[in-house]
């Protein structure tokens, strides 16, 4: 697992990769950061040069994301249905990351 080590940023170095595998020939999964930080410039540093969408701490959307996918340290990592909203993973640190594959694919089968 890498992401247990260093915090955040070496477990979003290793999402990138994913996401960018997982997304190469077509969209097919999107990732939301809802940030933790406590100020702009936190935040800015949080998600610059990363691909995916995020939303700041005092975002209104914040609150209805974090009563899906609750904060349980840094990351958590939770998948969410766009489409319906359902939770397909509350907290997706512990979960195979190495096999971005089967992930994507255990993923896919919950939605």
């Amino acid at each position: 697992m890498f992401g247990h080590v260093g915090g955040c940023r070496p477990f979003k170095e290793n999402l990138v990769g994913l996401y960018n595998a997982w997304n190469e020939n077509k969209k097919v999964i999107e990732i939301v950061v809802v940030s933790g930080d406590n100020d702009s410039a936190g935040f800015s540093k949080t998600v610059t040069g990363y691909p995916w969408l995020a939303l700041e701490r005092d975002s209104p959307s914040k609150a209805s994301a974090g009563a899906q996918v609750p904060c349980t340290g840094y990351p958590t990592p939770g998948f969410c249905d766009a489409k319906t909203g359902k939770v397909i993973i509350a907290d997706a640190f512990d979960e195979n990351w190495q096999d971005g594959a089967a992930l994507l694919e255990k993923i896919r089968n919950q939605m």
